[in-house]
């Protein structure tokens, strides 16, 4: 995925390596972070920096420089199958995590064929036994996010319970709806003002003077 932003540099954060100060704040901004737009942050991959159409907000003397940055997120698709392993097993259903800030929540009433063993802590059924670790392939059916973390509920997938870790493999890589990780290009999000910084947008009664370019000598 692409992101289409902004990043604001104060004229005290000016010097040398501009370059290597600009991908630092994108690097704390969006590494391993959660956004409701974008999902959870996996990876970056590169970012590209438009030096040349940098301008100066007149408002608080930031100056923004235009910034593309190629990721690799995961962010919950309703209808979209995910792997997981279970990190937690309760009496009324079991709680699995496809990134670090999006947990599925998968409860007893849907798991159908399964009984809880209390003393075990475990779901049996006849052919499979679900414990903490135990590796699963589950869809999204719902979800909200809030306090930068995505509340799922889920269900197992049937259609490909069972698989071996090979087929589980196969069926990620080729499979459209196969929702685990997205990366490269294929979405661009264009964040440019709705993204780290609130940028000033021109009124028609605005004077074109209000954002003005700053020269850099890169030299």
């Amino acid at each position: 995925m692409k992101i289409e932003t902004t990043i604001p540099l104060t004229p005290q954060e000016f010097n040398d390596n501009i370059v290597d100060t600009i991908k630092k704040k994108v690097h704390d901004i969006y590494y391993k972070k959660t956004f409701s737009l974008y999902g959870f942050i996996s990876d970056i991959q590169d970012i590209h920096i438009d030096l040349d159409k940098n301008y100066l907000n007149i408002f608080n003397h930031m100056v923004n420089f235009p910034v593309s940055i190629k990721v690799d997120r995961v962010k919950p698709v309703i209808g979209g199958v995910y792997y997981s392993t279970i990190s937690y097993i309760f009496e009324h259903g079991i709680l699995a995590y496809i990134a670090p800030a999006i947990k599925v929540i998968i409860t007893a009433g849907t798991m159908e064929g399964y009984v809880y063993d209390k003393d075990k802590n475990m779901f049996t059924s006849d052919e499979n036994t679900l414990s903490l670790g135990s590796n699963i392939i589950l869809s999204i059916k719902t979800y909200r996010f809030e306090r930068d973390c995505f509340q799922c509920i889920g269900t197992f997938n049937e259609d490909v319970q069972g698989v071996n870790m090979n087929d589980q493999i196969h069926y990620e890589e080729n499979s459209d709806n196969f929702g685990y990780v997205s990366s490269g290009e294929e979405d661009v999000i264009d964040d440019s003002d709705n993204g780290y910084i609130s940028i000033d947008e021109d009124d028609d009664n605005d004077n074109d003077n209000d954002n003005m370019s700053v020269d850099i000598d890169y030299d």
